[in-house]
């Protein structure tokens, strides 16, 4: 899964792409092996972590609100945590749902972690059952990083 996965969210396409801090294709094709080679070994999150701080070169993340701004949604030195995190849990769960679909599996619930640092979407979401095509690229929920979420096959 990982191998095929196109890391669409950290992806940029443009100059302007690239200095408001999403990666090159370069860097995707390294982040896919970083994450590839590290999920083979069963690595940790801080182990994932530490390979994104030695092999990528991140920059500050920057959105663009409507004057053209730059307003900063994550330093360099947090993006290598925020990334090893968010993309584990978002290929976990990918990988999974391809899995599940391999052997059958139509339905799927959503478990959460519940916890003090559970989103509010997340916590709304757990328990609930979605037809296993509705569930792709449905965690992480999109609007925050370091998400913990999986599916539990039907």
């Amino acid at each position: 899964y990982i191998l095929k996965d196109n890391f669409k969210s950290l992806q940029g396409k443009s100059t302007e792409d690239y200095a408001s801090g999403l990666l090159t294709a370069r860097q995707v094709n390294k982040l896919r092996v970083i994450m590839h080679d590290n999920f083979e070994r069963g690595s940790s999150i801080r182990e994932i972590e530490e390979d994104i701080k030695k092999n990528l070169i991140l920059k500050d993340r920057f959105a663009i609100d409507k004057d053209g701004n730059k307003i900063l949604q994550i330093s360099k030195e947090e993006r290598p945590i925020a990334i090893a995190r968010t993309e584990s849990t978002r290929l976990a769960a990918g990988g999974i749902l391809e899995h599940y679909k391999n052997q059958g599996v139509e339905r799927v619930t959503f478990a959460a972690t519940i916890s003090e640092r559970t989103c509010p979407i997340c916590e709304n979401l757990n328990g609930q059952i979605f037809n296993i095509n509705e569930a792709v690229g449905l965690i992480p929920e999109q609007t925050h990083p370091y998400c913990r979420c999986t599916w539990v096959a039907l």
